[in-house]
């Protein structure tokens, strides 16, 4: 039997038996999550017109003409059938389709699973090993009704105590900390993550517990004193939130807007350089393959001989979690600078996310430790389209032997996985996928550029129909688990 090894589809984790089907596969799975096997979230549940975009696995041969997986969203409530063709007549491939939504509402389904019936058999064989799945169509905080106006509407301003509101924070509330409460909202559920942002300073996210939910304890997020240095004094300085829930289902918008007086009286070195980060931006296209540099001047009168300064960069991808460096190193030069790489692959790692970086003094007297100002950066990047080489406007002949695929995207390294897909519904209905995977070369990095090529016969199996092609890159270290899909190319396959 062959398994599917796709991009596209999460690789779960059971305990199966040799002899059981393996699980329904549905690509956008987003896994792990809290008691299930994953879940579904908006993007997934609308990301293709004709539903979800499913597989599953060969199974014992012989596959043939006329077998029928029946596909069940919830024990004995079959809500599709898809009988094999012709084409797939002793295949040995995975069986693809496309499950409509119509009857896949919101909420936990304890058994997903589908049941073989082979071609003239009456006596279907033993189900699937089923999932427990996670439908989560809302948004935290729901429809903005206000999207005119900045921050969410739905989404309050962040409550500080009353001292805080009339005076600020000053250097007690900072060595102590200041809390905020956060109001309820809604469509309020059990692990939605609340990230505030103090200045531009992100708090340690905070998880929703049941008890909070039930409105018996409120939420409360709290500005450590760390927080409160690192994003510095102001006299306006912007507090506010975003929430998402497990499924990674964000809110329409950041929370309403509140600021705060803060003269913390804390002493902090200058802030690092952010040596690539222009007007506060990275631009991947422009850093290319190029580390990032992070400097630390080093003045007389603050830094000694032999004190040592440790670097902390905290790149945030716009989901999932942070991916911290640290990097220690000796002062041996006054006046001088102390410069710290960040690799390449660590800051395409959370292309759309942010990153920021700060340092601590640590005195050779053994003298108390003294902190930088933080500096700040987003991570900006466009994934583009692939090209089709072949194609004219946005129709490509049939015909073909083999079609080119072009794929140029900012910051290409040497070690880069490259997933392309083509995906097309054929004449009967059925999709039709094809895959390859590239990892990058020295010399695909140095001319930033991968071709990869399809054989012509996946353009004939969807000859007048439509195609779309697109790619996912990823880095080579299991650390490095940020990954950015490029825009769709939709093309037109004619005779």
């Amino acid at each position: 039997m062959t398994h599917l090894r796709s991009f596209l589809f999460p690789r779960l984790q059971n305990d199966i038996s040799p002899q059981a089907l393996r699980p329904l596969l549905i690509a956008g799975l987003i896994e792990p999550i809290v008691d299930g096997d994953g879940g579904i979230n908006y993007n997934t549940y609308h990301d293709w017109p004709d539903g979800l975009f499913c597989a599953v696995n060969a199974y014992a041969p012989p596959m043939r003409t006329g077998d029928t997986l029946d596909i069940y969203w919830g024990k004995d409530n079959k809500i599709f059938t898809r009988a094999l063709q012709d084409d797939e007549d002793d295949s040995n491939q995975p069986v693809f389709f496309f499950l409509p939504v119509t009857n896949i509402h919101p909420g936990w389904v304890d058994e997903v699973y589908y049941v073989l019936t082979r071609a003239g058999h009456t006596t279907p064989e033993e189900p699937s090993v089923p999932l427990r799945v996670l439908v989560k169509l809302d948004l935290p905080g729901g429809v903005d009704k206000e999207p005119h106006k900045p921050g969410h509407s739905e989404l309050h301003i962040v409550q500080l105590p009353q001292d805080v509101i009339e005076n600020g924070v000053d250097a007690v509330w900072t060595a102590n900390g200041v809390d905020m409460t956060i109001a309820r909202y809604p469509n309020m559920a059990v692990h939605d993550v609340i990230q505030v942002k103090w200045g531009q300073v992100l708090l340690s996210p905070h998880s929703v517990s049941a008890d909070e939910v039930a409105g018996t304890t409120p939420i409360v997020v709290t500005a450590l004193p760390n927080d409160i240095v690192a994003a510095g004094d102001s006299d306006a300085l912007l507090v506010r939130y975003e929430i998402h829930d497990q499924v990674w289902n964000y809110s329409a918008d950041w929370s309403q807007s509140t600021y705060v007086k803060v003269q913390s009286e804390v002493r902090q070195l200058v802030a690092p350089i952010i040596q690539e980060s222009f007007n506060g931006i990275i631009d991947l296209d422009k850093l290319g393959d190029s580390d990032v540099n992070v400097r630390v001047n080093v003045k007389p009168g603050e830094f000694d001989l032999d004190d040592t300064v440790t670097l902390k960069w905290t790149g945030t991808p716009k989901t999932g979690n942070p991916l911290v460096n640290v990097q220690s190193k000796i002062v041996n030069s006054i006046p001088g600078v102390l410069n710290f790489q960040i690799p390449n692959t660590e800051v395409r790692a959370i292309a759309g996310g942010s990153a920021d970086a700060s340092y601590v003094l640590y005195k050779k007297n053994g003298g108390p430790p003294f902190p930088s100002k933080r500096a700040f950066t987003e991570v900006v990047a466009q994934m583009p389209a692939p090209v089709l080489k072949e194609a004219m406007g946005d129709t490509v002949m049939s015909g073909i032997g083999v079609a080119t695929v072009e794929i140029q995207y900012p910051g290409m390294v040497d070690g880069d996985i490259v997933n392309m897909a083509l995906l097309g519904i054929k004449a009967n209905g059925n999709p039709h996928l094809y895959e390859a995977q590239h990892i990058v070369s020295p010399d695909d990095a140095k001319n930033q550029r991968v071709i990869l090529y399809v054989p012509g016969e996946h353009l004939r199996i969807l000859q007048r129909c439509k195609l779309n092609l697109f790619y996912q890159v990823s880095g080579n270290k299991p650390q490095h688990h940020g990954v950015s899909e490029s825009k769709r190319l939709e093309i037109e396959v004619k005779p």
